[in-house]
């Protein structure tokens, strides 16, 4: 784990997997989310904190009508607040202190909920979508993703094209959590061709934004470890355990589909473990206001 000047951190993502429901294609998990975090010793002095933990989006296998896709929700300390971001259709709890920040406190907050997950698989030989159905205009974005895409986008219809587009993600990409460029770095991702999720999912949108096929980052959870801490990638960073990046792709007459970008055959194959969160941060988020100043909490 990476220290940061100002907070040292930790995030951990738990599950139990409680059972599945009369429907035995939902599969049910309680999560709970902790963030901790001891303020530095010194002369640094932080006027205010606010800590953000995301909640699941509604799916349609969701439990109860509206709202956030889970139930059971409740968070320590319980001044906490239920947020709801309309432009982002997003639903987080978060916590603002500004008191009695001393250095060398140890804080802690903790969320947990109860939430229905489904695998999902959609056949992209039932799409109809055609590229002329396509509003988006093609963009340039660079010599190789745009030699790629545009040699499948001849070759293939739509859907058949973003199954395309996943198999060169993973014939071409090698996982490694561990490397310290950008997720965004289009140019270090082709030079290294290594990355985890998140570069993934950034050569996935810079595929489909060459062809003009809407797309949009799934941000969420994959629950392969219970305890958040043995999955394998806390040896990379901490807080990696329990965190994903997938996709979404919008084609005419089916919807928006989930994509796994390093899925190859499988890419739209995605199992209950994979549940959405929302769409303005990964799980959770820390911000500190220093000399007047908000500022994203860097690992």
């Amino acid at each position: 784990m990476k220290r940061s000047l100002a907070i040292i951190l930790l995030s951990l993502i738990t599950f139990v997997t409680v059972s599945r429901s009369p429907n035995k294609q939902v599969q049910i998990y309680d999560v709970t989310m902790t963030t901790t975090m001891t303020l530095p010793k010194g002369s640094r002095r932080y006027e205010a904190i606010q800590v953000w933990h995301a909640l699941p989006t509604r799916r349609p296998w969701s439990p109860g009508k509206t709202g956030v896709g889970a139930i059971n929700l409740s968070f320590t300390p319980n001044d906490g607040k239920e947020d709801y971001n309309h432009e982002k259709d997003s639903y987080q709890v978060y916590w603002d202190l500004s008191k009695d920040l001393k250095p060398g406190k140890r804080l802690s907050f903790v969320s947990q909920f109860r939430v229905e997950s489904e695998s999902r698989r959609f056949d992209p030989s039932t799409a109809k979508a055609k590229w002329s159905d396509f509003t988006n205009k093609p963009k340039a974005v660079h010599p190789t993703i745009d030699k790629i895409a545009d040699d499948i986008r001849k070759a293939h219809p739509p859907a058949e094209a973003i199954l395309e587009f996943c198999r060169w993600i993973e014939r071409t990409l090698t996982y490694d959590a561990s490397v310290t460029y950008d997720s965004e770095n289009i140019e270090a991702i082709l030079k290294h061709r290594m990355g985890h999720c998140g570069h993934y999912e950034t050569i996935f949108e810079a595929l489909c934004s060459r062809v003009g096929i809407p797309e949009r980052e799934v941000f969420g959870l994959s629950l392969y470890a219970p305890d958040g801490r043995t999955g394998g990638l806390q040896h990379v960073r901490a807080d990696f355990t329990n965190i994903h990046a997938w996709a979404e792709v919008e084609l005419p007459g089916a919807g928006w589909v989930e994509v796994e970008p390093a899925g190859g055959d499988q890419a739209f194959e995605i199992p209950a473990i994979c549940i959405q969160n929302n769409r303005w941060f990964e799980n959770y988020s820390v911000w500190f206001e220093e000399g007047g100043r908000w500022k994203y909490l860097d690992w």
